[in-house]
């Protein structure tokens, strides 16, 4: 059941990557550096997530039935913030504009300052960042919960990684060949 579970947690999380990365091109513009930081935050989140729920699970717990207790209160978690994402992004333009400025290059044409980049970053991280660190957080909790039923070198851990895997790229196929085209 736990894999299961983490299937749909990797097909959701891929989802949600692929979902804002389109939505904040109305934010930031279609633009390579627009896609890469969303991208990039996101990857960020999840290591802060995976490293932060490391450290508190190795200290708060001694059995692994709390762990899952904890990876249910994280989906639940990951289900509201994306939710609340999702919601708020379409609404965002308007701030990133007025945080926009333009400075002349050396080539003549004019290019995004310094601070203008910099609040696309702060905007990034504030909106998709506490998601990010939750969704991060999953895989550690279930290795620790797996940790306690099997020894770390079980063939267990590897895949629950892969089937997260798997669940992660069969998202991302189905969000841009299935539910982007047929639901917008």
């Amino acid at each position: 059941m736990v894999y299961l579970l983490f299937f749909c947690s990797g097909v959701s999380a891929l989802i949600y990557q692929v979902t804002w990365v389109r939505a904040f091109t109305t934010v930031f513009g279609t633009t390579v550096a627009s896609a890469s930081l969303v991208v990039a935050v996101f990857m960020l989140g999840l290591g802060v997530g995976a490293f932060v729920a490391g450290a508190w699970s190795d200290r708060r717990h001694t059995t692994g039935v709390r762990h899952l207790h904890d990876y249910a209160v994280l989906e639940f978690t990951i289900a509201v913030l994306a939710t609340g994402v999702t919601l708020l992004v379409p609404h965002l333009d308007g701030g990133a504009t007025a945080l926009s400025t333009y400075t002349q290059g050396p080539d003549g044409w004019f290019e995004l300052s310094f601070w203008s980049h910099l609040a696309r970053v702060g905007i990034s991280v504030l909106v998709v960042g506490p998601v990010t660190i939750a969704m991060g957080a999953t895989l550690t909790v279930l290795v620790r919960h797996l940790v306690h039923k099997a020894p770390a070198t079980s063939p267990a851990l590897s895949l629950l990684y892969a089937v997260n895997t798997v669940g992660a790229a069969g998202g991302a196929f189905l969000t841009d060949y299935t539910l982007v085209p047929h639901l917008g």
